[in-house]
């Protein structure tokens, strides 16, 4: 359980605006997909249904549920992310506004505080893992000479999980492996087996999945994991890519992971902020809506964009299809962000306004044609 007091949780939900059963402007794919890449747990399991199923709702159990380890990445991750939709289209926050987030940022130091000096990655050696395995070992040796109850293996798989996951603190590497493969692979604990059925080989595999885990967690990463294809440790070569950066992470293959991911999501941030913000982008987008309006008044208003481009080419106008590919990429965010595409951005503002100019110039065309043709 957190050790968040009530009118903490009443401040971050006024800011996360959690009143109407919402949080923040998150859809439930988005909000399933923010938590676990900020906590490695699938919010949307019946763990989490306790007071109702929105998402406010599953966050408050959440908060309740799980210790301050878990919870912290979290808020601070969710306010990170109201203060930018606050903010995005250039708003600025009124003066409560900036006080309340001033006082959650209080909330999330406090949060860390607490945990930075008794978080501990392991309670105990390998020597209780050794324990389970020989235990999960020995029972699918049950399994096989067919004397064991299906809900006896169901019960049995649950319980070593639970163990498994008991050895370690909550929210380290090892626990966050455990909790993922638990929630992908949809292992949920059921009481629907018949007295009269034995354990069948899909249970039996099901252990010694567990197994085969745990093995992994004494062991360490296979070395066909561990490495790139070039032979150089995915590791070393990510502390040289991002140097001390990467340090801050633990510093095995689930911490490399949770690297890649915090990288991936403030990539993709940066992303959203761009294009935005950008004066370039709302200049191409304006024009191009511009230019869309011109070819089909050219060709008429049913003429496929596809189409249109093509006699844009075939006029001299557009001298490929540049243009269109790179107009798709904008609009799907298709790109990756920095200082080459910024510069082929400013590349493509120029070539549209030549294509513009060169349309104005075509436009008469079409009117003397139906001049002369006496379609008029």
């Amino acid at each position: 359980m957190s050790s968040l007091q009530y009118t903490e949780k009443a401040l971050l939900e006024k800011i996360l605006g959690m009143r109407t059963g919402y949080v923040s402007d998150f859809s439930d794919r988005t909000f399933r997909e923010f938590v676990e890449e900020k906590t490695g747990i699938d919010i949307y399991t019946d763990r989490y249904v306790e007071n109702g199923t929105s998402k406010a709702n599953r966050l408050k159990t959440f908060w309740k549920k799980e210790s301050d380890a878990v919870i912290t990445p979290l808020v601070e991750g969710l306010l990170d992310y109201a203060y930018f939709e606050k903010t995005s289209l250039d708003t600025e926050l009124h003066v409560n506004e900036e006080k309340q987030f001033l006082e959650a940022r209080k909330i999330v130091q406090r949060l860390k505080d607490a945990t930075t000096d008794t978080q501990v990655a392991v309670k105990s050696d390998n020597r209780e893992i050794e324990v389970l395995i020989s235990d999960l070992q020995k029972y699918l040796a049950r399994i096989d000479k067919g004397v064991v109850k299906a809900q006896e293996a169901e019960d049995f798989f649950f319980d070593c999980l639970r163990k498994a996951k008991d050895i370690f603190v909550v929210n380290a590497d090892e626990w966050r492996l455990l909790d993922r493969w638990q929630n992908e692979a949809g292992h949920v604990w059921q009481s629907t087996y018949k007295s009269g059925i034995y354990a069948d080989e899909k249970l039996a595999n099901k252990i010694k999945t567990l197994q085969e885990k745990l093995v992994e967690i004494v062991s360490g990463p296979s070395s066909g994991d561990a490495k790139k294809s070039n032979g150089v440790p995915r590791i070393v070569h990510l502390k040289a890519l991002y140097g001390d950066e990467f340090i801050d992470y633990i510093k095995d293959e689930v911490g490399v992971d949770q690297f890649l991911k915090d990288v991936f999501t403030r990539k993709e941030q940066q992303k959203r902020e761009f294009l935005l913000n950008d004066k370039n982008v709302e200049r191409f987008l304006k024009k191009w809506a511009s230019f869309v309006h011109k070819y089909k008044n050219l060709y008429g208003q049913s003429v496929r964009d596809k189409d249109a481009i093509s006699s844009l080419r075939k006029a001299g106008v557009l001298a490929d299809n540049s243009l269109y590919e790179f107009r798709n990429k904008l609009l799907k965010a298709d790109f990756e962000y920095g200082k080459s595409f910024v510069a082929e951005l400013e590349e493509n503002v120029k070539s549209l306004d030549e294509a513009d100019s060169k349309l104005d110039l075509s436009l008469p065309i079409k009117d003397q044609k139906l001049i002369d043709s006496k379609l008029w």
